[in-house]
């Protein structure tokens, strides 16, 4: 199946209905979008793109964004979606690693592209309306001339659509392979697992609010949502990036009853002083990263409105996850990440490679169609983490007598402190919820006795006024722990920080307080 299927099945549904409205104002029905994506195709297809095709995007999000990856996909050619934050020695990697030689961008974004032009043949840029880079290829100009229809490609299962990077917390972003048949099974198993039945869905009835996009469409959530919303027939509230005010506006404006967001937005909408109405929001999706319990806890408060969890990957796509359906039907477990998405299959093994029962931890093991290709370089890597079709997921975790996943930590984070082992994540759900604490993350320093310990990086929700007070506050943080967790596994020392680091996804870059740490003990 085609990634475009869903959204030339809209149009032709409802060929008038709104399908696209862009934060500016910007509005295209279902027929436009259809109609703007083959234009972009055909245009593409002129400059001798064609199947198989590696295409890079360096944009924000915009209609532009839409037009052009629906337009890659009709033909054929593989779209590279490349972070917009990434900087020259991060974009090179991005353009070396996946073969790309044609990218297209926005003028405020070519300073950065200047630097790596020995590296690109080709740049099409959208909106250069004083034509200052003569030697770019004008996208507005080029589907201007371009046919409104362009009959999709019919992919077979290993016909590439994305590379997308991930959002790894150590390292290069590794370029994970996806093809049209694996994603678009892992949009079906999403939508399965969250409307509690299987597809096709009709489009929604008239006045059925829309679906908001806030996330970034070069990271692989952004896709997925925005791709979800067609899949169920609903218009979509596209965002450049997410910024709380204009979120909130937006939200209430168009009266939309179900979010997806990351930890790091649902964090910010708990902490906006500002007023906001979500009464007529019915539910939250949470993706991207673990939510921690107080920070779900002060939402679920606020707002009155459930959070349900999704759990997976890049390359695994959606693997678990709860419905409302679930959660009204009494079957939601607290701690968990839901019930195995149809079409998933999952073990947990231990270090020597064995499936290991129920209720114990180990590392979480997945097979889906989704990531068939691999990664485009770092062969090693492909070794180590596809193994027999099996993706290592480097989360421990473990599933109960029902099927359930409960998440433990992450493999490579695991702390060996005096030979016991000790998860971060558990002790960044305790400390979390004490009083005085904003944010935290817990790393493995090191020690000559114990070989590692539990340290905290704590942001206060009000600063301590002397520095004196804040010796006293760190014995009280650490005394917190000891209450509320064996000893053994409690943190042993405590760093004051004004902000966690983390990436564009939302994960705590823990690599960069390592180095924090080490140039301190230096």
């Amino acid at each position: 199946m085609n990634l475009t299927s869903d959204m030339e099945a809209r149009a032709k549904e409802a060929p008038d209905r709104t399908g696209l409205i862009f934060e500016d104002g910007r509005e295209f029905t279902f027929k436009e979008v259809e109609e703007l994506s083959s234009r972009s195709a055909n245009f593409l297809k002129s400059l001798n793109i064609q199947k198989g095709s590696r295409v890079g995007i360096y944009i924000q999000n915009s209609p532009e964004f839409v037009m052009i990856m629906y337009g890659l996909w009709k033909i054929g050619a593989v779209l590279v979606p490349i972070n917009i934050m990434y900087q020259v020695k991060e974009l090179r990697h991005a353009i070396t690693s996946t073969g790309i030689d044609i990218i297209c961008t926005t003028p405020r974004n070519m300073k950065e592209i200047e630097k790596v032009r020995d590296f690109i043949n080709t740049v099409i840029l959208i909106g250069n309306k004083d034509d200052e880079y003569k030697d770019a290829i004008d996208y507005d100009k080029g589907i201007l001339d371009a046919s409104p229809v362009c009959d999709s490609f019919s992919p077979d299962e290993k016909d590439e659509a994305s590379i997308l990077f991930t959002g790894g917390t150590t390292g290069v972003p590794k370029a994970v392979i996806t093809t049209h048949s694996g994603w678009y099974e892992t949009l079906t198993n999403l939508a399965r697992g969250l409307r509690g039945y299987p597809g096709p869905y009709p489009i929604e009835k008239p006045g059925t609010p829309p679906n908001i996009m806030a996330f970034p469409l070069f990271h692989s959530g952004g896709q997925q949502s925005f791709l979800f919303a067609y899949h169920v027939g609903r218009t979509v509230v596209l965002m450049e990036r997410f910024r709380v005010e204009k979120y909130v506006e937006l939200v209430e404006k168009y009266r939309i009853s179900s979010l997806v967001l990351m930890p790091t937005m649902i964090h910010d909408l708990v902490t906006y002083e500002g007023p906001i109405d979500f009464s007529f929001v019915r539910s939250l999706l949470s993706i991207g990263q673990e939510l921690p319990h107080e920070l779900r806890k002060s939402f679920e408060n606020r707002f009155n409105i459930p959070i349900l969890m999704n759990y997976g990957s890049t390359e695994a796509g959606h693997v678990a996850g709860w419905s409302l359906k679930d959660v009204r039907a009494g079957m939601w477990k607290p701690g968990s990440v839901g019930k195995i998405y149809k079409g998933v299959e999952i073990e947990i093994r231990d270090e020597n490679d064995k499936k290991i029962p129920p209720g114990e931890p180990g590392e979480i093991c997945v097979k889906t169609k989704v990531t068939v290709n691999g990664y485009t370089d770092q062969k090693k890597d492909n070794k180590l983490l596809i193994k027999n079709g099996w993706l290592y997921m480097g989360d421990i975790g473990y599933l109960d007598d029902d099927n359930v996943l409960f998440l433990v930590g992450r493999k490579r984070e695991m702390i060996k402190c005096g030979g016991f082992q000790v998860w971060p994540q558990e002790l960044e759900d305790i400390l979390s919820k004490h009083p005085k604490i904003k944010d935290v993350a817990v790393i493995g320093a090191p020690d000559e006795r114990l070989g590692e310990i539990p340290k905290a990086f704590v942001v206060l929700k009000e600063k301590p006024f002397l520095t004196s007070q804040e010796e006293g506050l760190k014995k009280e943080i650490i005394d917190y722990c000891r209450d509320n967790i064996a000893h053994f596994k409690a943190i042993r020392a405590v760093k004051f920080i004004d902000q966690i680091p983390r990436s564009d996804t939302g994960k705590i870059l823990k690599p960069k307080l390592k180095e924090t740490d080490q140039k301190e003990q230096r």
